[in-house]
């Protein structure tokens, strides 16, 4: 049997999570996910959007920023409270969330996100 080939995004992806995960932990906007102030625009959009807005098949169960949130905060100067603006918010299932955040991230092959 030939020896199958690495995709080129694939090279160790076990490391590049762990890097990604550690640049990740001291980050500001991820710590506004543990706000009181994110969890109550969190059950709003749920409540807004009861089924996924990307499959419109599954019940949405997380609040999943349309735009990146770091850049949607960037493209708002930095203005932190823009991280909890429901014009960016939408809900989808966790099927959904975590494939589009694998193209955000190039966790995945192609897709819409890459390179963001």
């Amino acid at each position: 049997m030939p020896v199958r080939a690495l995709r080129p995004y694939a090279h160790n992806p076990t490391i590049r999570r762990a890097k990604l995960d550690i640049r990740r932990a001291d980050d500001p906007i991820r710590k506004l996910y543990k706000t009181a102030t994110w969890r109550a625009t969190r059950l709003l959009i749920l409540f807004r959007d009861p089924v996924c807005k990307l499959c419109h098949k599954a019940a949405s169960t997380i609040a999943d920023h349309i735009v990146a949130a770091r850049k949607f905060v960037a493209q708002h100067n930095d203005d932190l409270s823009s991280f909890f603006d429901d014009n960016n918010l939408q809900g989808s299932c966790k099927k959904c969330h975590d494939a589009k955040t694998a193209r955000e991230c190039q966790f995945a092959g192609s897709g819409e996100g890459r390179g963001v």
